[in-house]
Order: C-alpha cells, then sequence, then structure tokens
C-alpha cells in the first residue's frame, strides 16, 4: 500500500472506553460476545499478545480502531460486519478480510498477517 490514496483499517468488535473494554471482556466471558480480530491482536491480555505488539515496522501499515473511532463514512461502510479490515482506496472502501476469514487465522498474529498481505497484494 506505497499510494497515498490507500489506507488500511482493522476494526473491531469492541469500544475503545473503558466501560466499553470491559462490557467487551464480560462478554467474552459468558459467550455472547466475540471479536476474531481481539483475539488475533489481545487474546485474553489487556496489553496485546507479544507478536503482535512486536509487529515489524517495515509491515503493511495498518490503522487499528475500535468500532467507536471510526469515521461516519467508515461505520456506515461496516455497520454490522465487526470485525472487519478494510481497503480504503481513492476514497472507497473495499472488504479485505470479513470476521470469517478472520476467525480463520485461529487467534494468530502471523497468520493474519500474511492473509492480509495476500489480500492488499490482490489490490493492486
Amino acid at each position: 500500500m506505497k499510494s497515498e490514496n490507500r489506507a488500511v483499517y482493522a476494526i473491531y468488535n469492541a469500544e475503545s472506553s473503558l466501560v466499553g473494554e470491559l462490557a467487551y471482556m464480560a462478554g467474552k466471558v459468558i459467550g455472547n460476545r466475540a471479536c476474531a480480530l481481539c483475539d488475533i491482536t489481545h487474546g485474553w491480555h489487556p496489553l496485546g499478545k507479544s507478536e503482535w505488539r512486536k509487529r515489524d515496522k517495515c509491515e503493511l501499515p495498518v490503522y487499528w480502531l475500535h468500532s467507536d473511532e471510526q469515521s461516519d463514512a467508515l461505520k456506515a461502510f461496516t455497520e454490522g460486519r465487526l470485525p472487519l479490515v478494510v481497503a480504503e482506496v481513492s476514497g472507497k472502501y473495499e472488504a479485505l478480510l470479513t470476521k470469517e476469514q478472520l476467525s480463520a487465522c485461529g487467534g494468530k498474529y502471523k497468520r493474519f498477517a500474511e492473509v492480509l498481505t495476500a489480500a492488499v497484494g490482490a489490490l493492486e
């Protein structure tokens, strides 16, 4: 994604506030909330898995957003589809990785990075 007219957003199915984070964790514990992207980057660790925290700065740049941190336009695109990884190319959004594709990563950041790199490569 070298073009200045492109961006990649990874949007969690969780809110950024303390209340939002606690609500997500409580829902995860009782089994009524899920976020495959959260599993990939954080699992049960509030600061994130070590592999995600140590990700190489040379990797594809990704904007990591909670559901409440999205622009109105992005929120309209992702409504009912979170978690989701989205490419913005020249002002238009395209789904790169759906919640099913994120779940298929099995919570593994390395697998996520491989799948994302392939999806971005298919855009070019």
